[in-house]
């Protein structure tokens, strides 16, 4: 069975001031910088909580994962989130694991509870 990717070009990694190119996948998610050598990868088992929220930077993803670690990503517009709401909801690990989604919204955030 194929999995189905979602690309996003123009993201940053934090605080860096690289751009990069997020790929979502089923299986987690990759970050890869354009200029320099960096790359940075979350397997989905890894996620706890998706959180979208408006930035300085359009929209941020911020991820929590199992040990508590927070990563942000910058610069989605807004319409995409739709594609991380159906990451949390549909037929991933995590998912099946807590067996439920909480969403809580708060000046255009959103909680998304994998």
């Amino acid at each position: 069975m194929s999995d189905k990717v979602n690309q996003f070009d123009d993201i940053y990694l934090g605080n860096a001031p690289e751009l990069g190119l997020l790929r979502l996948a089923q299986s987690g998610l990759g970050w890869k910088a354009r200029t320099v050598d960096k790359l940075f990868t979350v397997r989905d088992a890894d996620l706890r909580k998706m959180y979208w929220i408006r930035a300085a930077r359009n929209f941020q993803l911020r991820l929590q994962l199992r040990d508590n670690t927070i990563v942000k990503f910058d610069g989605f517009q807004r319409d995409v989130c739709s594609i991380f709401f159906f990451h949390c909801t549909g037929s991933g690990a995590a998912m099946d694991l807590l067996g439920k989604l909480s969403l809580q919204t708060a000046h255009d955030g959103v909680c998304l509870v994998c």
